[in-house]
Order: structure tokens, then C-alpha cells, then sequence
């Protein structure tokens, strides 16, 4: 067993899109309210960021998805002659924070702006074409977690060419892989 101390610095916007009990009513309703006025939909769009009193973060989830990705994407890295696959990855890696801060010299307490967008709901009856929005955060941003590794057949070497292609092909948020992708800057290993 060993861990890593990361850290990943965006290198294009990386976008948020948190769903919120809003988002699940408005889809199960299938549209939004005509009542909606446009000073409501970005108060609701705000909704869209993680963040807490601290400041905002990157979910867990979306670093480690990412991470898994990157090890058992096509095709699946080999660590000592075993051929990585999302099951056994999944057993073999955790990342101890429960939030993944960002950081721009500090702690980021606010997007940077929100790319607003027409897109088009396939399920949608009537007027499919719908406005969007994530907040965006432009780069460079620096985030820093630790991987734990409770197997040691996952080598260390094998483990830093998956997060790096996991930066460089699959990224992190909203509308990845164009937007989210990042760059490893720190990977130090200790038992």
C-alpha cells in the first residue's frame, strides 16, 4: 500500500454542472416554467457550482472517474503483467479528501463566467431547443488531493501515466473531454 500527493493544474476552462432538486423538477417536468424569468434561470444556474463556505471544489467523483478512465481506457494500461480493467482499478484506488478545493493563488470563491448556450432536448415536445449554462472557470487552476493505492501491483509509474492520460484525453466537469483537461504538476509517492 502507498500514497500519492497530487496536484493538477487545468490547462482549458473547466465547467461545472451540479444537479439540484430545481434541475430534477424541471426534468421531470420536462421544461421549464414559462413563468421563468431570465434573472431566475441564472439564479438557478448559480445553483450549478459546487461549492460550500470554503470556497468551490471538483466532486471526488469526478477525479476519480476520471482517474479510472484514464487506467482502463482503451487500451488498458499493464502493471506487472496485469492488464488493467475499471472492477479491479476500482478496488485498488481511493482518494482521501471528500472535496477537491481549487485554487488560483487561493481558494476560489467565485466562476470566472458562465457560458450560456442553446442546445437541443431530444426528449423535449413541442420547442426542443432549450438555453444552458455552466459556470466556467478559466485556467490555470491548481487542485491537490492524495491517491491511496491498496495494491501494489498498481505501480506508481503505471498510476502517474493514468492520471495523465486521464488529463490529457478525458478531463474532469462539464462538457469534458474539450473542456476540464489538466496537467499533472505534483506526484510524490510515500508509504
Amino acid at each position: 500500500m502507498y500514497k500519492v500527493q497530487v496536484e493538477i493544474q487545468t490547462i482549458v476552462p473547466y465547467k461545472q454542472d451540479r444537479f439540484t432538486e430545481k434541475n430534477k423538477d424541471r426534468a421531470d417536468k420536462g421544461k421549464s416554467s414559462k413563468k421563468d424569468t431570465w434573472d431566475q434561470r441564472q439564479k438557478d444556474w448559480e445553483d450549478k457550482i459546487y461549492k460550500d463556505n470554503k470556497g468551490c471544489y471538483v466532486p471526488v467523483s469526478h477525479i476519480y472517474h476520471s482517474l479510472l478512465n484514464g487506467l482502463s481506457g482503451q487500451p488498458p494500461l499493464v502493471s506487472n503483467k496485469v492488464k488493467l480493467n475499471k472492477p479491479t482499478t476500482k478496488a485498488t484506488i481511493f482518494i482521501e479528501e471528500s472535496k477537491i478545493y481549487i485554487y488560483n493563488g487561493k481558494i476560489k470563491k467565485k466562476y470566472d463566467e458562465m457560458d450560456v448556450f442553446s442546445t437541443v432536448n431530444k426528449n423535449a415536445i413541442g420547442k426542443p431547443r432549450v438555453t444552458s449554462a455552466h459556470p466556467m472557470f478559466n485556467p490555470p487552476l491548481t487542485a491537490s488531493f492524495t491517491i491511496n493505492v491498496t495494491q501494489d501491483y498498481l505501480l506508481p509509474e503505471v498510476l502517474k501515466e493514468g492520471l495523465e492520460r486521464a488529463g490529457q484525453c478525458y478531463g474532469i466537469g462539464a462538457g469534458r473531454p474539450i473542456y476540464g483537461r489538466f496537467l499533472v504538476k505534483k506526484f510524490k509517492v510515500s508509504k
